[in-house]
């Protein structure tokens, strides 16, 4: 299902208690689980759980929000955010919660009593021993079927007061594993504006504030700001209120302003720390670090892994697998030119080899940064920033040359 059928059922259908939100576009994504929670909530308070696919992933406390009552709302939204990074323990809780072990056997019967066809189907793999009737052991492809055949019953394995929403962070591939646990009507695609769109709504938009802009800016803009609505729509925003205190007058949208607003307003990121360790612009990036350690020194890490993964996989495409810069691009769904350009560095001064020691090496700070005090932190992310950009990755912090990463 796309977002536009996914909002008007929200706004005029009944929701269901679980989603998959799979997809790149930021801006709609946010927009839908606001939208969400407002038919969940209305004015009150929302009861919110979040949850994380990483290393402090725990399956009983995951669960236990589900399953255990709130105590100010009987209604709570659980988020389980980053699922294309799932490992095995994710992956199991997840199926275990959406197709259940068991049932009671009055239960079961009472549940799918009105379908027929479905529980006869249900019934090759279920069996019933007492009063309870036992999953069977099961193929992987089989869990796509009882997940299906659930559907077509209105069947939640949660209670009707209970809400799970799943999504990814990234445009990486979510596990078959995963997606085969949601039917379609639950999975919800959250596609970015086509090329030939972007240009018309980056104009809509201006006119909502009476501005017009000419295409050349248009271009610019799309360039060099996130390529998602939320993020545009934030920085079309600015660029109106910024124009509007300057000159009320103004009402057209040149290349100089647009130009003046990115310079002046540009805030750094571990985007643009990495576009700098990408260029090898050495004094550059630890500028930009300095300015993020004192800022957010906590997302510095998860944003180069981030980052560092993405630049394995293009290297192992472009290096090992031989496939062209563009196939590479269309594949990873990297359609902005200013980040094209960034990744064509990347593959012009760095090796796969290289790449796969780099993220070791971030495994090793992850490490770092929780034990160590602050100025130490700083210091060891200084390092690595050092030894990234002079290919000297290759070293370990404690033990020199790191061997058998890479055959």
């Amino acid at each position: 299902m796309d977002y536009q059928s996914f909002k008007h059922l929200l706004l005029k259908g009944t929701p269901k208690n679980v989603y998959l939100f799979s997809g790149v576009e930021i801006g709609d994504k946010k927009e839908a689980l606001s939208i969400f929670k407002q038919r969940l909530f209305g004015n009150e308070s929302p009861t919110v759980y979040t949850f994380y696919c990483d290393s402090e992933f725990v399956p009983a406390n995951f669960l236990n929000a589900i399953q255990t009552a709130g105590l100010f709302s009987s209604t709570k939204l659980i988020l389980l955010k980053g699922i294309e990074q799932a490992k095995d323990s994710v992956i199991k809780t997840l199926t275990s919660l959406l197709i259940p072990q068991s049932f009671e056997a009055a239960h079961y019967e009472e549940i799918f009593a009105r379908f027929p066809k479905e529980i006869n189907q249900l019934n090759t793999y279920y069996e019933k021993k007492d009063n309870r009737y036992f999953l069977k052991k099961i193929k992987e492809t089989d869990k796509k079927k009882i997940i299906d055949l659930f559907a077509h019953c209105n069947f939640s394995p949660l209670d009707k007061d209970s809400f799970l929403i799943v999504s990814d962070e990234t445009n990486e591939k979510i596990p078959d594993a995963v997606t085969r646990l949601f039917p379609e009507t639950q999975t919800i695609q959250f596609f970015e504006m086509f090329e030939n769109k972007k240009a018309d709504w980056t104009r809509t938009e201006f006119a909502k504030y009476n501005l017009s802009i000419d295409n050349n800016s248009v271009s610019l803009l799309l360039d060099m700001v996130e390529n998602n609505k939320s993020a545009l729509e934030q920085e079309i925003g600015n660029i109106a209120a910024m124009i509007l205190q300057k000159d009320a007058s103004q009402k057209n949208i040149t290349h100089d302003l647009i130009e003046e607003y990115l310079y002046h307003s540009k805030e750094e990121s571990t985007f643009s720390l990495f576009s700098a360790l990408v260029a090898k612009k050495r004094d550059k990036a630890l500028e930009i670090l300095d300015k993020l350690f004192i800022a957010a020194p906590d997302g510095i890490l998860s944003g180069l892994l981030w980052s560092q993964r993405r630049a394995v996989r293009i290297l192992d495409l472009y290096e090992n697998m031989k496939q062209p810069k563009e196939l590479i691009f269309r594949e990873l769904f990297i359609n902005g030119k200013k980040a094209q350009q960034e990744l064509s560095l990347l593959i012009a001064n760095f090796s796969f080899r290289h790449a796969v020691y780099a993220l070791n090496r971030l495994s090793q700070l992850e490490y770092f940064l929780r034990v160590l005090p602050a100025n130490l932190k700083l210091i060891q992310l200084q390092l690595f920033i050092l030894d990234y950009i002079d290919e000297r990755i290759d070293r370990d912090f404690l033990q020199g040359e790191l061997q058998f990463v890479v055959s």
